[in-house]
């Protein structure tokens, strides 16, 4: 029998991706008392159930976890028990003090102990002879969340619905990224943010006295198509639109844009899994805020999420909403390890010079957040429509920050 002897910690990946990697018979994990109280085996397990993994568990209490004599007494306890099977430790988590204890006792024994370093994405160390043990293991957003005691509301088939939707209208979010800063688009575009009312569902009855116009061919056509205009002639449009393509035009276009590169060109920059409009939250608890994502994805195992915003951004022109949102999260979520990007086509932060303002540059540092200017987006955008790998790929590195 393979016995895996894992150390519960705040960071769970580690322990998720060994069990992964090397399919245990039998789960053994050290919990302690802060461990228990935030549950973090029964997350661990929830996350792992995505998988359908097959495994026994035993849990074993460690009650004074400042106390080498009790840490090695208890890992002695483990290897005596599991003597006679195949024996796995990893010493990723815990405090430093038990990973210490689990080394000194196990390094005198048969088994095989192992380490996960955070930059080395497909490998584990194995600690007797400093060698790498590759492994090959598909951690998904959903997983990363559970495994903090989080959700995302929607389910797998949900999502991909929506997914499949919007993934035909990256063409024209390509353009819109490419072309947003032409007056005959962004005065369209502005224009019928002027024409909503507001409201999030039903449709958008659009009248010639409204005075919607625009003298690009391209919007133009994409608008026409689906406000059941039959002719190109006319200067004034007219018709309804579904509020989905009214959010599409009026802002989302930003964020399909760049989930639609990251999915179609990710992998050059090993980003995995990007999903466009995620709502996050920790069911079953009350009180507890949904947060909500436009874009969200893993990236060497690492959670990151974009805020996209287009347009002037009058009312949060130095982007202190936008800034308070991802402290909220990064709050909210607490030990989990995120990185931030917010991604906008607003000069509003930028000084004369095309540079962040300082004061902004100084709050965007202090919660980590990166900011991806519109010269970035653009840059982006032709790339993609040349379908150029070569220079898609120093981009989105750049993008990044890595």
């Amino acid at each position: 029998m393979r016995v895996l002897v894992i150390l519960l910690s705040g960071q769970h990946v580690p322990n998720l991706l060994s069990v992964e990697a090397f399919k245990p018979d039998l789960v053994a994990y050290v919990e302690t008392d802060d461990m228990k109280r935030i549950e973090a085996w029964n997350n661990l397990r929830k996350a792992l159930e995505i998988k359908d993994l097959s495994f026994e568990h035993k849990a074993f209490h460690l009650s004074n976890d400042n106390s080498l004599r009790a840490i090695m007494r208890l890992f002695g306890d483990i290897q005596d028990r599991y003597k006679d099977e195949e024996l796995i430790v990893n010493v990723t988590g815990g405090t430093k003090l038990m990973a210490i204890g689990a080394f000194e006792v196990f390094r005198k024994t048969n088994a095989r102990i192992i380490y996960k370093p955070f930059r080395y994405v497909d490998e584990f160390i194995d600690l007797e002879n400093d060698s790498s043990i590759e492994t090959k293991g598909g951690l998904s957003v959903r997983q990363f969340l559970k495994g903090y005691g989080y959700d995302i509301s929607e389910t797998d088939e949900e999502i991909e619905e929506r997914h499949r939707k919007y993934s035909s209208f990256f063409e024209m979010a390509s353009y819109l990224a490419e072309n947003f800063r032409h007056s005959t688009i962004s005065g369209c575009l502005s224009n019928l943010m002027r024409i909503n009312d507001g409201s999030d569902s039903g449709k958008l009855n659009i009248d010639v006295s409204d005075g919607l116009r625009t003298n690009d061919p391209i919007l133009k056509r994409f608008l026409i198509a689906y406000l059941g205009m039959d002719s190109l002639e006319s200067d004034e449009l007219h018709g309804t639109l579904d509020r989905n393509i009214v959010r599409f035009l009026t802002g989302e276009w930003l964020e399909i844009f760049i989930w639609g590169v990251l999915r179609e060109y990710g992998h050059l920059v090993d980003v995995s899994e990007p999903m466009h409009s995620v709502t996050i939250l920790k069911k079953n608890e009350p009180g507890v805020v949904k947060n909500e994502l436009d874009v969200a994805f893993l990236k060497d195992n690492n959670l990151c999420i974009m805020e996209c915003k287009t347009g002037k951004q009058m009312m949060d022109r130095d982007a202190q909403k936008t800034i308070y949102k991802f402290k909220a999260v990064i709050d909210q979520f607490k030990a989990l390890s995120t990185s931030q990007y917010l991604v906008t086509t607003s000069d509003n932060l930028l000084d004369g010079d095309g540079e962040v303002k300082n004061y902004i540059a100084s709050r965007l540092a202090e919660y980590d957040i990166k900011l991806v200017k519109d010269l970035d987006i653009q840059n982006l955008a032709n790339a993609v429509k040349k379908k150029d790998e070569i220079r898609i790929h120093p981009i989105l590195r750049e993008i990044l920050g890595n």
